[in-house]
């Protein structure tokens, strides 16, 4: 379990990472691919590990599991949208941005608080 946990902090950091890192987009592509399999496969194998040590404990504790999902869930939202409030915050509502850097501050600020929870 300690080794999906690191292995996904890892990933989450090169994510964190790769929003000013500015590469073609070929390899950009790839370079997410990679990322997204190796999360999924992580995280794969440490929900089963999870849910399946919460099952020696019984009812409550898969109970406890299933609800503390839920709550992730509806945190990672909250914070999805507190970064893209954060990226905007101070610019003038008429304008149209020019430069991708409210997005690139948005996923800083995500990826960035993944890696530290994840930590």
């Amino acid at each position: 379990m300690l080794f999906s946990l690191g292995f996904l902090a890892l990933q989450t950091f090169l994510l964190t990472v790769s929003t000013y890192l500015h590469t073609e987009p070929g390899w950009f592509f790839a370079f997410v691919l990679a990322n997204a399999v190796g999360q999924a496969a992580a995280g794969s194998y440490l929900q089963t590990a999870v849910v399946a040590i919460a099952a020696l404990f019984g009812p409550s504790s898969m109970q406890a599991v299933m609800s503390g999902q839920a709550a992730v869930a509806v945190a990672i939202s909250g914070v999805q949208v507190m970064s893209a409030a954060a990226s905007v915050r101070g610019a003038d509502p008429g304008t149209t941005a020019l430069s991708s850097e409210p997005e690139e501050q948005s996923a800083f600020v995500f990826f960035g608080l993944s890696t530290a929870f994840l930590v």
